[in-house]
Order: C-alpha cells, then structure tokens, then sequence
C-alpha cells in the first residue's frame, strides 16, 4: 500500500512538473510571436519612413525642374525684350522698365524656390519626429513585453517552487508516518518488541 502511495505520488510530480513546464514553453512561444510581430511592424514602419522620404526627395527634385523651367522662361522673356529694344522699336526707358520687371520676377522666384526648400525641410523633420516616435513606441513595447515575460516567468518560478515545497511536505509526512506507525507497535502480543526480535531474543 506504501509502495502504491508513493508511486502515485511520483506520477502527480511528474504531471505537476510537466504542466509548469508546458505552461512556460507556451508562454515563451506566445513571446517569441510577439517580438516577431511587433519587429515586423518596425520594419513596415521604416518601410514607410523610405517611401515617404523618396516621395518628399522626388517632390522637391520636381519643384526644383520646375524652378529650373520657370528661370529659363523668364530668361528667354529677358532675351526677346533686349532683341525688340536692339531692333529699334523701344526707347531705353521702356528698357529700364523690362529689367525692373524681369528683376522682380526673378526675385519672386528665388523666394518661390525658397519657400519650397523650406516647406521641404520642414516635412523632413516632421518625417524624421515621426520615425523617432514610432521607434520609441517599438522600445517601449518591447519593454513591456520583456517585463510581461519576466512576470510569467516569476509565476513559474513560484510555482515550480511550490510543487518542490509540496513534494517534500509529503516525503517528511511519509516519513513521520513510519516512525510512528514503528512506535504504536513496539511490542507484539508476547511482549517482544521489534529490536528485539530482529537481535533473536525474545521471551
């Protein structure tokens, strides 16, 4: 009957052992998709950051053909005003005021071109505020999952630690039963007690 105890009591430890350590694989695996999946999402994240910084590098690179276009337009307008005065046609008053007005319209070019480089320094950092953002969200999602997983691994600990304590709860309570179950029965009926038998003297 000892014996069969005992056995039983081997497999609930064995049972108790493996269902903690079941518990904590799942949860180290539920850990590793987690870390995978918030990754994968930095990684999208910076996939997006690429594309809008190639989208905001393309856009300027247009402002500025379109710059380049407009200069050359004016230049050419510039051009065919001197030929007309050259020809004759236009006295040098009507001159001066071309030149006033192609200077004019060169400066409002330049301040265009300007207050587009700036608009695009100004979403730059915008981009870039945003990136910074989203890898501090990352960290600290990180964080807490590292924290969640340090929590469940202290549960498992504790746990692990009570099936330990338990175990050995019930080994010294085996144990004491012996001894006690020896000192209930120190004598038999004729009066011989156990040590006695066992050194072969008895009444």
């Amino acid at each position: 009957m000892k014996r069969f105890s005992i056995l039983i009591l081997f497999f609930v430890i064995i049972f108790s052992f493996n269902v903690n350590a079941g518990w904590l694989d799942k949860t180290e695996n539920e850990y590793q998709n987690k870390d995978r999946d918030l990754d994968s999402w930095l990684e999208k994240i910076h996939e997006e950051y690429r594309k809008k910084e190639r989208d905001l590098d393309n856009w300027l690179e247009k402002t500025h053909e379109e710059y380049r276009k407009k200069e050359r337009d004016l230049d050419n307008w510039s051009d065919k005003i001197e030929q007309e005065y050259y020809r004759g046609n236009k006295t040098v008053t009507w001159l001066m005021s071309k030149e006033k007005e192609y200077n004019r319209k060169k400066m409002d070019l330049v301040d265009w071109l300007n207050s587009k480089d700036k608009e695009y320094n100004r979403k730059k950092i915008g981009l870039i505020d945003w990136l910074n953002s989203k890898e501090k969200e990352h960290e600290r999602k990180n964080k807490d999952m590292v924290d969640w997983l340090s929590k469940k691994e202290g549960e498992y600990e504790k746990r692990d630690g009570y099936v330990e304590q338990s175990d050995r709860r019930k080994n010294e309570t085996n144990v004491n039963d012996d001894n006690r179950g020896i000192k209930q029965n120190d004598f038999d009926d004729n009066g011989n007690s156990f040590l006695q038998k066992a050194s072969g003297i008895s009444k």
